[in-house]
């Protein structure tokens, strides 16, 4: 039955615009909206920056997302069989 149903409305879907099913154009953003990306993200980096150098933890705080989890890189992996 769902079979019939969807082979009936498959002429239908050649009526929607291409577009229709893109949820965003395929391009980069140029001109005034590219330079206020780039001004925003330098603004923030510069902000960060500034609140590391300060050790303004309020302001770090603020910068990033409640969900932000840091994973330390640099540290010893542990060797393969070993208990963590």
């Amino acid at each position: 039955m769902h079979r019939r149903a969807l082979l009936a409305a498959l002429p239908l879907f050649a009526l929607l615009p291409a577009t229709a099913a893109l949820a965003h154009p395929n391009q980069a953003p140029t001109g005034a909206e590219a330079q206020r990306m780039i001004d925003e993200v330098t603004a923030f980096r510069a902000k960060l920056a500034k609140a590391v150098e300060t050790k303004d933890f309020a302001t770090l705080r603020a910068s990033y997302a409640d969900s932000f989890s840091h994973t330390q890189c640099t540290s010893p992996r542990p060797k393969a069989g070993s208990s963590p």
